[in-house]
């Protein structure tokens, strides 16, 4: 009879409308994070650098990172140059590269959709003037979007410095 008079009280209800409210909120949360899972913007930064040990003829050292969208249903859409963020300043990346396409890579705005690459090259004149005005010993490369999304790679100092360092001139 206890039992009874307890589930009929208004403590009970009390109880019984917070958890429900509770739930609801979870639910409502749960609902908004799968609506939106689909929009996140997927990338990968790739990169590559190439030493040759005993080659021979005019072969130009390159640090070489690709930004590949892996969004399927969105585009990314870069809005200007790619830069290394330095503590006093940026420094932009300029160098004209062919891609896969054999389009202009520089080409802005540069829409990529899924599977797109866009290539970021960085020869030994521009490594020297990273290193040259920065003591850090990782450095950030940032790639902007439209919308303000940054993409970033942390490159190490000591591949920098291996690009000068082997570089012929």
């Amino acid at each position: 009879m206890e039992w009874l008079n307890f589930f009929e009280s208004n403590l009970f209800s009390n109880i019984i409308n917070t958890f429900s409210a509770i739930g609801t909120i979870g639910a409502v949360i749960v609902s908004l994070y799968l609506s939106r899972k689909g929009e996140r913007i997927k990338y990968k930064i790739r990169r590559q650098v190439i030493v040759p040990v005993g080659y021979c003829g005019n072969f130009t050292l390159r640090y070489d990172l690709e930004l590949i969208n892996l969004t399927r249903n969105n585009q990314i859409v870069i809005s200007s140059y790619p830069y290394i963020r330095n503590g006093r300043t940026n420094i932009f990346i300029k160098n004209y590269v062919p891609i896969y396409d054999n389009s202009d890579n520089y080409n802005f705005p540069r829409r990529l959709n899924y599977g797109d690459k866009f290539l970021i090259s960085i020869d030994k004149q521009t490594a020297s003037e990273i290193l040259k005005n920065s003591s850090k010993n990782k450095f950030k490369l940032i790639v902007e979007d439209v919308l303000g999304n940054k993409y970033k790679y942390t490159i190490k100092r000591s591949e920098m410095e291996l690009l000068v360092k082997n570089s012929k001139d």
